[in-house]
């Protein structure tokens, strides 16, 4: 996990690049992640732009609902 913090003249930009661990990892290990990822995301500065970036392993359904948004080209 990583932070980056870039301060401009109009706003400042709180970047944060992590990588969630996979399915085959345990509970504790995945939780502790998302704790870390919590309390990063709650040290930024208040008045920044938060960026979450990195590879968090999300999936997507082939439901109906979400063809506007993401066609029906998902995997899942």
């Amino acid at each position: 996990m990583c932070w980056l913090r870039i301060r401009e003249k109009v706003f400042n930009y709180s970047i944060i690049n992590a990588h969630a661990p996979t399915e085959d990892k345990s509970d504790t290990e995945k939780d502790a992640f998302y704790d870390e990822l919590r309390n990063l995301y709650d040290a930024c500065p208040k008045r920044d732009v938060k960026l979450i970036i990195g590879d968090l392993n999300a999936q997507i359904d082939k439901e109906a609902i979400y063809y506007p948004t993401i066609g029906k080209e998902a995997f899942h």
